[in-house]
């Protein structure tokens, strides 16, 4: 699915080239899945980003049982504020940043892990904004969301 842009007009927020994709094999030798959101640029609230990319990719070993899960994200280019992070930009999971204006967090690479009897489910967040100060508190927009999850029996 690939949507041209969106406008959140109330937060000042502007997310271009929005493209999701899912994919998945149920085979005898690597049954997996794998999803990604992939993000051409976002602007607002003192936040410049462009390549904006989640992965999140799941596996499971036949016979044994074994799984694996794995989440990504990635910038082509990335500023918060006046911190500019480096080229092609890969953060560590779950990186929180201060918002430059004091107003709330921004989350790279957001992911969780949760299982329950026979489901198993990574999910990746590129940027989780959440405003915590001020009038729009309690605001939270995830940009690059990603999930994948294996169904065990």
């Amino acid at each position: 699915m690939t949507v041209p842009s969106v406008r959140l007009s109330r937060q000042g927020l502007r997310v271009t080239a929005i493209t999701d994709k899912v994919s998945g094999a149920l085979t005898t030798t690597l049954p997996h899945v794998d999803a990604s959101s992939a993000i051409g640029g976002l602007h607002g609230l003192g936040i410049v980003a462009s390549g904006i990319t989640a992965t999140a990719h799941g596996d499971l070993s036949w016979p044994s049982g074994e799984h694996k899960l794995r989440g990504t994200t990635t910038f082509a280019t990335l500023s918060i504020g006046s911190t500019t992070f480096p080229a092609h930009f890969g953060p560590q999971a779950n990186m929180v940043i201060p918002m430059a204006d004091g107003s709330g967090t921004v989350t790279l690479n957001e992911q969780t892990i949760t299982q329950d009897a026979n489901r198993i489910l990574i999910v990746v967040n590129a940027l989780h904004l959440r405003i915590t100060t001020g009038p729009q508190a309690g605001t939270d927009i995830v940009v690059g969301h990603a999930e994948a999850g294996i169904t065990l029996s």
